[in-house]
């Protein structure tokens, strides 16, 4: 939706409706049996997962599927139209409805059944409320096979690379659970989930660049797209590698905020840098795919997401057993910065030398700052 949808004229309404429908009707189609499918097979998890308790939890929480299927399409389709503040409202409603009435009906009955009860009602109501406000102005009408073909032969291979994308994002905890134990795994999850902010800033950047270029590129003005993507990879990168410093200088002060009980010793500090790094890469990364989604080559995506994963496994395992920690925070650089040279060599948008001095000028006049700051406030 967001690259076929947004190229759409603006007064399109007829063809608009049209893209919606298709892969909402689409959409539902697929996660219909499947959230069925889950929910019959609910005893089996049970007895695989919880030791066979918690079948009608498992049962319940299988209409989630559904409700985030329906979501899904209207979050894409409200950046489709460029309507990026009602989508974060919507998303704010959407993650945290559900854990709020989960929470309290948790708290009142005390069962885990109700509680999901309670979360899958939340979760599907919020999706409506999501469909409804995308669908605002979209005339229901019969599904296009036409478009359904398009839109399965673009995403089909991108399916694919989620799957590839999640499991390189997570291999690493399960190695390290394995080989080394679980305190490992939560001393890694920490410095992990502190470097996930840099989405503050990388996030904002790039769920907006598919949206406004798509009809851009398709108008023939490449150049200036590729232009665009060279500004905004440089701002990006300058604004992680602040936020992966700042963690690094100020770790042990938000340790001893977040976590209450006494800290394992653990090599944190070269962990921040070792996976910052690697998220700093995968947000470059994810800004060279806006150009091979603009191109349609969606099956490339597929094929670097299977290079950076058969790398980030040969990484865990060589390198967990003799550096513990570190070693499944350097296997995580690797894999993202591997995928690089491969994709730029194929997809590049250049350098554009005057905007790289300027905002390297800017950084070191924010360094400065930032020095004599820290000579005024201390740390602590």
């Amino acid at each position: 939706l967001e690259r076929f949808a947004s190229a759409l004229a603006p007064g399109d309404q007829e063809a608009r409706a049209r893209h919606f429908w298709t892969v909402l009707v689409a959409t539902l189609g697929l996660a219909a049996p499947a959230s069925l499918a889950f929910a019959a097979a609910a005893p089996l998890l049970a007895r695989w997962l919880l030791d066979g308790s918690h079948a009608d939890a498992l049962a319940i929480a299988a209409s989630i599927l559904l409700s985030n299927a329906a979501y899904s399409v209207a979050r894409h389709q409200l950046r489709a139209d460029r309507r990026f503040r009602l989508e974060s409202a919507l998303d704010v409603l959407y993650q945290l409805g559900p854990y709020v009435a989960l929470a309290v009906a948790v708290l009142s009955d005390g069962a885990l059944a109700s509680g999901l009860l309670a979360y899958s009602l939340a979760n599907a109501a919020a999706a409506t409320v999501s469909v409804a406000v995308a669908a605002r102005g979209l005339t229901p009408c019969v599904p296009s096979l036409a478009l359904l073909r398009r839109y399965i032969a673009y995403s089909a291979p991108l399916a694919l690379s989620l799957i590839e994308g999640s499991l390189l994002a997570r291999v690493d905890f399960f190695f390290l659970g394995s080989m080394v134990g679980l305190e490992a795994v939560a001393a890694y999850n920490v410095a992990y989930r502190l470097c996930e902010t840099l989405q503050l800033a990388t996030r904002p950047i790039h769920v907006q660049l598919l949206a406004y270029l798509s009809g851009i590129w398709d108008g023939g003005h490449q150049a200036q797209v590729r232009r665009v993507l060279r500004h905004a990879l440089l701002l990006l990168m300058f604004a992680a590698a602040g936020l992966i410093a700042g963690l690094h200088a100020y770790l042990d002060p938000l340790l001893d905020l977040l976590l209450r009980s006494e800290r394992p010793p653990s090599p944190l500090h070269s962990v921040i840098l070792l996976v910052g790094g690697g998220l700093v890469a995968d947000a470059i990364r994810r800004m060279l795919y806006v150009v091979i989604r603009l191109e349609k080559q969606t099956g490339r995506e597929l094929l670097y997401q299977g290079i950076g994963l058969a790398t980030n496994v040969a990484a865990n395992l060589l390198l967990i057993p003799r550096f513990g920690i570190e070693g499944a925070a350097a296997a995580t650089l690797l894999s993202y910065v591997v995928m690089l040279p491969f994709i730029s060599a194929r997809f590049t948008i250049g350098i554009d030398l005057g905007f790289v001095s300027q905002t390297a000028w800017f950084v070191l006049l924010a360094i400065g700052a930032s020095l004599a700051a820290t000579r005024l406030i201390e740390p602590e």
